[in-house]
């Protein structure tokens, strides 16, 4: 049985919590803390920084409907239909439709940012965010890249683009702490987890200034 079905089959975030160790609830709720969806909404808020408060307010409430809350829907929705799991869908071979559905809200929603004038920040992150989900998608077909590591490595690299290296100095230990929640709770290998911080970094850094 190869290192991937193992993992798939027996991911420590399945154990109730009730009947985890201290070190299994801490990785658990710290992937929580830097799941995807909720990196979408930081990553957001970060571009968006300059604007007013109320534009700003708003664009982030448009970007956390796309990008967060429209995801998540779907992926609760999945979960109750017994389509995977749960919303971390940690089974590689059911990942695909999800990292389409999401793929698409993001399209959509940067469709919508075009047509309302939206700041170029956000709509730079939305398409650097798509580009990002397209590569990990292609690497899921074969092999189970982590997301959560992938996106919390491109915060690192959105905040040193927003806010300067000091900032992304303080944010960078987001990164190696999710490597070590995913791994602990046996939902990626550290190669897996490794890799997916090697693509954040790279498209985040590489993508977001070319995109301006």
């Amino acid at each position: 049985m190869s290192t991937e079905t193992k993992v798939s089959l027996r991911p420590a975030d399945q154990i109730p919590s009730d009947q985890a160790s201290p070190r299994i609830r801490l990785a658990k709720i710290l992937s929580e803390l830097f799941a995807p969806l909720v990196q979408v909404l930081a990553q957001s808020a970060l571009v968006l920084r300059h604007a007013t408060a109320a534009a700003g307010l708003g664009w982030w409430l448009f970007a956390a409907f796309f990008g967060s809350v429209l995801p998540m829907l779907f992926l609760i929705y999945g979960t109750r239909r017994g389509s995977w799991l749960d919303h971390h869908v940690p089974q590689r071979e059911q990942r695909i439709i999800p990292m389409l559905v999401i793929l698409s809200c993001l399209l959509i929603g940067t469709g919508a940012f075009a047509l309302s004038d939206a700041p170029n920040t956000i709509r730079a992150l939305f398409l650097s965010l798509e580009i990002q989900l397209a590569v990990l998608t292609a690497i899921t077909r074969w092999w189970k890249i982590s997301v959560h590591t992938s996106v919390a490595a491109s915060t690192v690299a959105v905040t040193a683009w927003a806010c300067g290296p000091l900032a992304a100095l303080a944010v960078a230990p987001m990164a190696p702490i999710t490597m070590w929640t995913r791994t602990h709770l046996k939902a990626h290998t550290l190669p897996q987890a490794t890799a997916g911080v090697l693509v954040g970094v790279f498209l985040g850094a590489v993508s977001l200034p070319h995109l301006m």
